[in-house]
């Protein structure tokens, strides 16, 4: 966005600036990992904000929750890319760790574009190469940590580059991230309201479209997909002609939904009017 644009640098300027004072000094470390953190945390409700030109960020401000009350066997990873560095805060619980990894942004980011380019080749396994790397720069550093405090869900908040990174397919080796750990993958955890699911079964509306729509190519597997879900988690299914807008929001108002599953094209615009 155009505010990240023009005020982001700051942001991070500042944020690269606690995190050295945390290396150099450890008596005062804790504090100013938080404070870097919440630098990195500001930074997404005001790009949000600038974004929507509305009340939603404020909204959901009134209802923040502290992030160190995420639940029992839960990390929070979050990637702070810098011109000469990778920095990992990771939180669990009220425990706030940093680790400094020695790639570059730029060079962070060319490994980041090929995995998703390569991911993109249905044909070869070739994402493997820097799925592999990847792994090593933003998940192995925090094995150790991770054991220790017996984590089996890890919640990341990315940011810049990696925003398109699906952190699920990192490898290391031997198996994807997905299958050692729960993985969720948040904007920012001051900008959500984390509650635990209603007791009882979920009830799920699963949607999709599988045909071309609007100059979007044909999603292959779509309809195996949400007939898989259906078969897992049940309830109402919205599927071509029978998912639009109008029936979509039909059935969120008509009904409690817990899981909400789409599987669809979707456009990000810097024009929020244009995103769909």
């Amino acid at each position: 966005s155009s505010y990240r644009v023009t005020f982001g640098p700051l942001y991070r300027e500042f944020s690269d600036l606690l995190l050295r004072r945390a290396a150099a000094e450890p008596g005062n470390a804790a504090a100013l990992r938080v404070e870097a953190r919440n630098t990195i945390e500001q930074l997404k409700e005001s790009e949000l904000q600038d974004y929507f030109r509305d009340s939603c960020i404020a909204d959901f401000k009134s209802r923040q929750r502290a992030i160190e009350t995420i639940a029992p066997g839960t990390a929070v990873l979050y990637p702070i890319s810098l011109p000469d560095r990778l920095e990992l805060l990771v939180n669990f619980g009220q425990d706030l760790q940093q680790f400094t990894i020695p790639v570059s942004e730029t060079a962070l980011t060319a490994e980041v574009r090929k995995f998703r380019e390569l991911l993109e080749k249905r044909t070869t396994n070739e994402y493997l190469v820097p799925a592999q790397r990847l792994y090593d720069q933003l998940i192995r550093p925090i094995d150790p940590a991770l054991v220790a405090h017996h984590v089996d869900t890890l919640v990341i908040v990315p940011d810049t580059v990696l925003r398109i990174v699906p952190f699920a397919a990192l490898h290391d080796g031997r198996h994807f991230l997905v299958e050692r750990y729960a993985t969720a993958i948040a904007p920012s955890l001051r900008l959500i309201d984390p509650q635990p699911l209603a007791a009882g079964p979920p009830v799920a509306l699963v949607a999709g479209i599988s045909r071309s729509e609007d100059g979007f190519a044909a999603l292959p597997q779509v309809l195996q997909e949400i007939s898989a879900v259906h078969r897992i988690e049940g309830g109402k299914t919205l599927i071509d002609s029978g998912f639009t807008d109008a029936s979509f929001a039909a059935a969120l108002k008509g009904e409690p939904f817990n899981l909400v599953h789409i599987a669809s094209h979707a456009e990000f615009s810097t024009d929020p009017q244009q995103t769909a």
